[in-house]
């Protein structure tokens, strides 16, 4: 017998929030691309992207910020 080793979800909510960071970065894409040509510029960015969120009050996690923007690099 296989003993699957469970693995842990992220929260539906957190998921649903990552890809509407996901969706919002690329709405600005041409932002993106330019922001990420340049490490030194990607804390900046990511915190732009925060404060986008934070204006409608909703408190987005670091780790889904990095997530999101991983998938664009993917193009996920």
């Amino acid at each position: 017998m296989s003993d699957p080793t469970p693995t842990t979800a992220p929260p539906l909510d957190e998921v649903m929030l990552a890809m509407d960071v996901v969706d919002t970065l690329r709405a600005h894409r041409e932002l993106v691309a330019k922001e990420l040509d340049d490490e030194g510029r990607a804390a900046s960015f990511a915190d732009r992207v925060k404060s986008i969120y934070a204006s409608q009050g909703i408190d987005v996690p670091d780790a889904v910020i990095r997530q999101a923007v991983e998938a664009l690099e993917e193009d996920r």
